[in-house]
């Protein structure tokens, strides 16, 4: 994308600098906070219910990629400019550890402003469980 680009819903986020984005096919129809939407610093519309600055982020190949736009029913966009060789397939985590780096349901919570239980709970059943012991 390249820079000043808006993405999202209403197009709430703009790009700052020529960006690489993903789409993770993620959003608030699988129980994923609206909240952690990325309003890149721009004050919210007097529509908005959802005021909050969200701060997400997901984990692809080891390393932190910020959630950006508004979180979308299906679909969520990331900025994957700085993972190298960043690629269609690769497993993205929302919660969960990838290499070294770990985004708990405690840090996804924070980033959405609610309770960890809320968090969980919201979860639609379309998301796929995997326990680790």
């Amino acid at each position: 994308m390249a820079a000043g680009q808006p993405l999202g819903y209403n197009g709430r986020y703009v790009t700052p600098a020529p960006a690489r984005i993903a789409v993770v096919s993620v959003g608030y129809g699988d129980g994923l906070s609206r909240k952690v939407s990325s309003h890149a610093g721009q004050p919210p519309s007097p529509c908005d219910v959802d005021t909050m600055m969200g701060h997400g982020e997901v984990l692809l190949r080891g390393q932190r990629a910020p959630m950006v736009g508004r979180i979308s029913m299906d679909l969520t966009l990331i900025d994957v400019t700085h993972i190298a060789g960043a690629a269609i397939g690769d497993e993205v985590v929302l919660i969960g550890r990838s290499g070294d780096q770990q985004i708990s349901a405690w840090d996804l919570a924070r980033s959405s402003d609610t309770v960890v239980y809320e968090t969980l709970c919201n979860l639609s059943k379309r998301v796929p469980r995997r326990h680790a012991e």
